[in-house]
């Protein structure tokens, strides 16, 4: 299941007001979850979307070499 920017916007809205409902954007939603349990669920998040978001966009790199001669 992939995340969104969106949805981690949404749990750090439930981390300032943890009594919210959050609607994910898949239809998914949860309330009421404790503190550890929506930071866990953040950092899940987080780390699924950074996997994401670097394999669209590879780091760019450069090649040390001979360069042709004329």
């Amino acid at each position: 299941m992939a995340f969104t920017r969106a949805d981690l916007d949404k749990i750090d809205q439930v981390l300032l007001d943890p009594t919210k409902k959050v609607t994910f954007s898949d239809g998914r939603s949860s309330e009421k979850h404790s503190l550890d349990e929506l930071r866990r669920l953040r950092a899940e998040m987080k780390a699924e979307i950074t996997s994401d978001e670097s394999r669209a966009m590879p780091k760019k790199g450069f090649t040390i070499g001979r360069m042709p001669r004329r």
